[in-house]
């Protein structure tokens, strides 16, 4: 039996968040905002938006107070500042894809493109495949062991 390390849950949850605002973006993409909307329900969505809703419909709730959904978010945005810039931009640089999403020059399929590549990435390294970018380190709770970890990310179910 394969075990599921604290590791392997934020590279997938990060894999899903990516796959889920893909889906977003595809179906209306915006600039210059986190999202647009139309009759009060958001219909396009810039690469942040798409992934803080990724977030909350995955999570439940977008809560960065929480390591987990705080590493999930930012290894997400950091695949795909890497394919969009070919180098990662942290959370200090402010909105790290926002310069890319919103270039003047910027086409809605060009950002698909970099979205998909990033999450084709993310369920590589997720799945162990052979093409997949070189591991990323993570904050402080995933040094915590296999059992301490399950018992760390699924505590909220039990109770």
């Amino acid at each position: 039996m394969t075990t599921l390390t604290a590791t392997d849950t934020v590279l997938g949850l990060a894999a899903a968040v990516c796959d889920r605002a893909t889906e977003l973006i595809t179906d209306g993409w915006t600039k210059g905002a986190m999202f647009r909307s139309s009759g009060g329900a958001p219909v396009a969505f810039c690469i942040h938006g798409a992934i803080e809703l990724a977030m909350e419909e995955i999570f439940g709730a977008r809560d960065l107070r929480q390591d987990v959904q705080r590493d999930v978010e930012q290894v997400a945005v950091a695949f795909i500042c890497d394919e969009a810039f070919g180098t990662i931009r942290g959370k200090a640089v402010g909105i790290p894809a926002a310069a890319f999403n919103d270039a003047s020059e910027r086409r809605h399929q060009e950002v698909i493109d970099v979205m998909d590549r990033a999450t084709r990435r993310l369920w590589g390294v997720t799945l162990d495949a052979e093409d997949s970018a070189q591991p990323f380190e993570f904050s402080q709770w995933t040094s915590l062991d296999e059992t301490q970890a399950g018992q760390y990310l699924y505590a909220s179910l039990a109770n």
